[in-house]
């Protein structure tokens, strides 16, 4: 058996149960199992349908006298116009009520298609808890009535502020008050969270916010504000908090006072001085039992008593179906991100037979459960339909059916960060990427992230698979994405791994890496510490090929000479190795260029250095995957015939890995014929006087690198440690300063090792 006239849109949309109401939780505490109900007879016999209410803030001191029931029952079950609506107390007695608005305002006619019957009602014993509203009595003549209202309500005015300074004390705020001449504008707010103006300019403005606030309980409440540029918040009168003077907002509540208050009215004045800039006027507070400070919600701010439905039913049904729920926490990650509601729901189901034996409830979204009082969390600004399925112990069912839209008002923000940094930006031809993965909240969501890693090979077909991971509030940690399961061939088949932290399946967070093959062309590349970035800030991992460059030719310049009509362009990337440039004599790219012009008379030889010191040689980037990443570009630009990469001596004296220094010279020897086509030629180090043997692993490595990519290798290493051998002072005559009597070294060779590197470079490239 079901109880049909609670099916379909029985309560539109929920938008009160849905607000920030949550927070009131802990004076409406959310009960397991069914929640205990008054125990009210039918009242009136004539009447089909009932709604029985608690009234949720009570004020003993009746500063407010105004209730609000929510009513969303449609016709037929109710008359077009509300005509047959009672509001009777829990002991029978009528009350005055009168039918509303949204706004508040006396209702005209019918209520929009949807729109849900909004009632005020008098309350006229402040001890009185419950009421009960009567629907469905198709004969019954309109008894709605009017009272000299006695209502609140949150009002902002602002004015001018003449003073155009931010006061440093209550006491000048009330000057700077007194002062004003002009008012802009006056209304009620929702809240105390403005960044604007809204009824005049934002700049040299003061504003007043005034009303009564509700407290659901005795005790200690902290109060909180975060401004742009002076605030002042008092209770009843009493300051509570304070941020004087001109400051920038912090974004977060850490200006805070105490105050205990009894449970009820008070009133809430709040001030706020904007001079200059961007303005923000916010308030918050932690009740008891709130774990934290959050912005004050509308629900406070009293401008009529609300209500809290707890029975809905039907004379002549033996079981009835019913939930309220209350938003118990609202989430915004980052600014504009999506945004989820924690709704707790009760269940309020009632049998004439005793107890429920079954629940089964559906939210809309595809997830089900049979807990008695469970808890679910729902994307903001999204409706949803939430049924509630109650069978009692004899078999008897009933379907409710309540369209829930979650919130999206009044969130907290949390910030939700999430950084990939690979360990090595540069990966040999065979080898699977590894990354880092650093997460981090501003505040500590309860609810279960996942840790999504999505992976896109070169053919375009996509894996992806997730885990629970453990957030750390204002903390970053490490995260290890769950790449194990994958094969070392699918690890290399890699072209975009993309992570996101998601909260059912909506991303908060996300960051990716693409890895490219070194000789690519994706635009501009740029280098941060040891992250490769495209000009998006996309981080970038350089996959080094496996194949060969086009084999060297033996006699370079003579078959360049003949293709270019006489005239050769040299580029050399050298950024320590010939030194400064403005010793006195030639550097080995000189020396080169001599022996060149010696053997091809004819040739028109163009020679530019990169990396040097000069004004016409620029220095280039010092980090040696900088120059990898964006030497090839700028070299480009010349259109080189030959690239001489000469290995950098301050990697050797600085004791740069082998190994980066290894992939950093492949990746540049790859991006550079990948931009120019040249020929390339390889420049080993020499010994350095600090460690003769130092230099040896660097100088393997650029054979190594010339073998792999099957190009030339001018081999300064050997050819200096062979000078050594021949006699005299030995190699380390290649660095003296043949003018100081005691011994001195440069950094760079001398005139006579510059000769002998480009005697070597020559060598090389006629392949010699």
């Amino acid at each position: 058996m079901r109880m049909d006239w609670l099916q379909g849109n029985l309560w539109g949309r929920c938008a009160r149960c849905a607000a920030l109401a949550g927070l009131f939780l802990f004076a409406l505490a959310v009960r397991s199992g069914a929640a205990p109900q008054p125990d009210i007879p039918w009242q009136l016999p004539d009447w089909k349908y009932r709604q029985v209410v608690e009234l949720v803030q009570l004020d003993p001191a009746g500063k407010v006298d105004t209730g609000r029931i929510e009513l969303a029952e449609a016709p037929p079950r109710i008359a077009a116009d509300g005509a047959d609506v009672r509001v009777l107390t829990e002991q029978g007695e009528p009350v005055t009520f009168q039918l509303v608005t949204r706004a508040g305002e006396p209702l005209q006619g019918n209520p929009p298609a949807g729109e849900p019957f909004h009632i005020q009602f008098r309350v006229v014993n402040t001890s009185d808890r419950f009421y009960v509203v009567y629907f469905g009595n198709p004969k019954a003549a309109a008894a709605s009535g009017t009272w000299p209202k006695k209502l609140g309500g949150l009002m902002l005015e602002t004015r001018a502020n003449t003073a155009r300074t931010a006061p440093s004390s209550l006491r000048d705020m009330l000057s700077h008050l007194a002062q004003s001449k002009m008012k802009y504008g006056e209304g009620y707010r929702r809240q105390i969270n403005d960044p604007e103006n809204p009824f005049g300019p934002n700049e040299q403005f003061i504003s007043v916010y005034r009303g009564p606030i509700y407290c659901p309980e005795d005790g200690s409440y902290t109060f909180a504000t975060d401004s742009d540029d002076s605030s002042f918040l008092l209770i009843d009168g009493q300051l509570i908090v304070q941020r004087p003077g001109s400051s920038a907002p912090s974004g977060k509540f850490d200006t805070t006072g105490k105050v205990e208050l009894k449970a009820g009215l008070h009133r809430i004045e709040y001030y706020h001085v904007q001079i200059t800039g961007g303005s923000l006027a916010r308030a918050g507070w932690q009740p008891p039992g709130a774990n934290e400070v959050s912005i004050i919600p509308e629900e406070a701010f009293v401008r009529e008593l609300l209500t809290e439905p707890v029975i809905a039913e039907s004379r002549e049904t033996p079981v009835n179906a019913f939930f309220t729920c209350k938003t118990v926490s609202l989430l915004q990650f980052n600014n504009g991100g999506p945004i989820f509601a924690t709704v707790a729901f009760t269940d309020r189901s009632r049998s004439a037979h005793g107890e429920i034996a079954l629940r089964e409830w559906e939210f809309g979204d595809g997830d089900v459960s049979r807990e008695e009082a469970p808890r679910h969390v729902f994307e903001g600004g999204r409706t949803y339909p939430v049924t509630l399925r109650c069978t009692d112990k004899l078999g008897f069912e009933n379907l409710f059916t309540r369209e829930f839209t979650a919130p999206r008002i009044g969130a907290d923000r949390v910030d939700a960060e999430l950084e990939v940094t690979p360990t090595q930006p540069i990966l040999l031809a065979d080898e699977a990427p590894v990354v880092r993965l650093s997460g981090r909240f501003s505040m500590l969501p309860s609810l279960p992230v996942t840790l999504v890693t999505e992976l896109q090979s070169a053919g375009g077909s996509a894996e992806r698979f997730g885990e629970d991971v453990t957030v750390v509030p204002g903390k970053w940690m490490p995260l290890t994405p769950a790449l194990s399961g994958l094969s070392a061939e699918a690890l290399q088949q890699l072209r975009r791994m993309t992570f996101s932290l998601n909260l059912w399946n909506t991303s908060i967070a996300s960051s990716a890496l693409e890895i490219l093959s070194a000789s690519d062309n994706p635009g501009k590349l740029s280098v941060e510490g040891d992250s490769v970035l495209t000009e998006k800030g996309q981080a970038v991992i350089l996959r080094l090929g496996a194949g060969t460059l086009p084999p060297p030719q033996h006699g370079m310049f003579a078959k360049l000479a003949a293709v270019k009509g006489g005239t050769v362009t040299v580029s050399v990337v050298d950024d320590s190795l010939a030194g400064k440039g403005d010793e006195g004599y030639p550097a080995y790219p000189a020396v080169m260029a001599a022996l060149v012009k010696a053997r091809y008379p004819g040739l028109q030889l163009k020679l530019h250095r990169i990396g040097g010191s000069k004004a016409d040689s620029p220095p280039g980037p010092r980090n040696a995957l900088a120059a990898a990443v964006q030497q090839p570009e700028e070299v480009a630009a010349l259109k080189p015939d030959v690239v001489i990469l000469a290995a950098s001596l301050r990697d050797v004296l600085r004791l740069a890995p082998v190994e980066r220094f290894e992939r950093n010279l492949q990746a540049l020897v790859e991006r550079m014929y990948a931009a120019t086509g040249a020929q390339i030629v390889l420049v080993s180090p020499p010994p350095v006087i600090t460690n003769p043997a130092l230099s040896q692993a660097y100088a393997l490595a650029v054979k190594r690198v010339g073998m792999r990519k099957n190009i030339q290798v001018a081999d300064a290493y050997s050819v200096f440690i062979r000078a050594g051998e021949a006699g005299g002072n030995g190699w380390h005559a290649l660095y003296r300063d043949s003018s100081s009597e005691t011994p001195q070294y440069f950094a760079a060779p001398t005139a006579e090792g510059q000769k002998l590197i480009g005697e070597t470079v020559f060598k090389a490239m006629e392949k010699e």
